[in-house]
């Protein structure tokens, strides 16, 4: 066992970490209008995909507000790793190593590839009609949109329900999907909507995300009242992580008042214990919005000092789980090198040199739902 996880530890250190340079430039990249095709307007559009570029990279919502930042925006184009003229503009691939060098200098924070997937149930009640949740497309869930008494029962047949003399108004869902997916895109945070289906539907209702405030379809509360007994409480979180594979959950619990919505939110990043939630209130973009401040201040590092941090990891019994360990930590952009101590058992020790703290670090080892963080400080195990 100790040999060849020897040799397997020299073949990780020469594979190329593929995924996370595609992910990196990606995150470095930006396509900007250009009217003009001069210095002057070239320059401005230079500083413009710059400031694209920053947000994703920073966490900050608007680099505008930061004197430091707003002044390398005018040095872009040194920046600048390579670009062209496309027939929206200028697209514009800049240089990862020298803005992160240039931010660490400034002492901002700098994040990297570590980008949770989101799960985000978004509950919407607007007084006219049973509150639902909102999914990926109007199709999995046809009811939602049809107009109820509210005391009406729906029947078993699903035929539709008897509309009442005025009809309520029509929900803009493609645009809060839109407006949603907008902000997620600027700030590079993967929010995803369920499907919505039956499997969902009977296991997440608006009554399980938001409370009894939020009153649903009849079959609904009577799917409560089945899981009403169930000792799992963070039955929202375990449809997440096991069906969608998310590192996170966004709810949101939307009140309509005419074309605006006010929302309570609730970000949970991580299960258990361990877990950490944050709650706000606002419209649907602070959302978005207040995912990625959570996300960015729990995964992005600031300067340039790197930290030196042993961890143990439990569970590796086998070549194929040293490689998926191995394949794990080289995936994460924060981590600058990775050496084996020791190996007792199906033990490992590593020594790992980051520039994130212990918090930041121990978030990063738990995406990607691969390793799962046990009692004691530095102690993981390989998730099965």
């Amino acid at each position: 066992m100790r040999l060849a996880a020897l040799l397997l530890i020299v073949l990780c250190c020469l594979m190329p970490r593929l995924d996370v340079a595609a992910a990196t430039a990606e995150l470095y990249a930006a396509e900007v209008p250009l009217q003009v095709r001069d210095r002057a307007a070239e320059d401005e559009a230079f500083a413009a995909a710059l400031a694209q570029v920053l947000v994703r990279v920073t966490g900050l919502r608007d680099v505008s507000e930061d004197a430091a930042l707003t002044a390398l925006l005018s040095r872009a184009r040194a920046l600048t790793r390579q670009w062209s003229y496309t027939r929206e503009g200028l697209w514009v691939q800049f240089d990862a190593g020298l803005v992160a060098r240039e931010l660490q200098a400034l002492e901002r924070p700098v994040w990297g590839a570590e980008r949770p997937r989101v799960l985000t149930w978004l509950v919407i009640d607007d007084g006219e009609r049973p509150a639902f949740i909102l999914g990926e497309t109007d199709s999995v869930w046809p009811p939602q949109l049809e107009p109820v008494r509210a005391d009406a029962a729906r029947p078993a047949s699903r035929e539709p329900i008897e509309s009442p003399s005025v009809l309520p108004p029509v929900l803009d869902l493609a645009g809060w999907r839109d407006g949603l997916a907008d902000v997620a895109t600027r700030r590079a945070v993967p929010l995803v909507l369920p499907v919505m289906d039956l499997a969902d539907r009977v296991r997440v209702t608006p009554e399980r995300l938001c409370g009894a405030g939020f009153a649903s379809w009849p079959e609904s509360r009577v799917a409560v009242e089945a899981y009403a007994a169930e000792t799992d409480t963070d039955l929202p979180w375990r449809v997440a992580a096991e069906r969608y594979r998310a590192d996170a959950i966004l709810i949101g619990c939307a009140r309509a008042l005419g074309d605006r919505l006010v929302i309570d939110w609730t970000l949970q990043l991580g299960e258990g214990e361990g877990g950490e939630r944050r709650r706000w209130r606002g419209d649907l973009a602070e959302g978005a919005h207040g995912a990625a401040d959570v996300l960015a201040r729990a995964l992005a590092p600031v300067g340039r000092e790197a930290g030196r941090y042993r961890l143990q990891v439990s569970g590796i019994d086998s070549l194929d789980a040293y490689g998926r360990l191995m394949r794990h930590l080289e995936g994460l952009s924060l981590i600058d090198a990775v050496e084996v101590e020791r190996i007792n058992g199906d033990i490992i020790h590593l020594a790992v040199r980051t520039r994130a703290d212990a918090s930041q670090l121990g978030r990063a080892l738990q995406l990607g739902r691969t390793l799962s963080a046990l009692p004691g400080e530095g102690r993981y195990a390989l998730v099965r």
